[in-house]
């Protein structure tokens, strides 16, 4: 299954004004999320609510060009991702 990045069209910009590519299956901007839930994996940032059902079973980013539009998660466990994402919303985005 792929499922879409939010953050496809987003970038964000570090302390060293290097630019990354950000990933997420559940924030629609990085401002949502706190500075310390992002995560660098390979050479993109990623919250690490995404990180999780990533690590899980494997993942390929999904890509159009030079963005990132999904990740593609070949066995997605449906409840963890529902789990995670009820989690994310009560905490996070209002």
């Amino acid at each position: 299954m792929i499922l879409p990045n939010l953050l496809f069209k987003t970038k964000i910009e570090l302390e060293s004004n290097e630019k990354m590519l950000c990933v997420s299956l559940f924030a629609y901007l990085p401002t949502n999320l706190p500075e310390t839930c992002w995560k660098v994996v390979d050479k993109v940032m990623v919250d690490e609510f995404t990180v999780q059902i990533m690590n899980d079973k494997g993942y390929e980013y999904h890509r159009n060009g030079e963005m990132i539009v999904g990740v593609h998660l070949p066995n997605l466990d449906v409840k963890k991702l529902a789990r995670i994402q009820a989690e994310v919303i009560d905490k996070f985005i209002e």
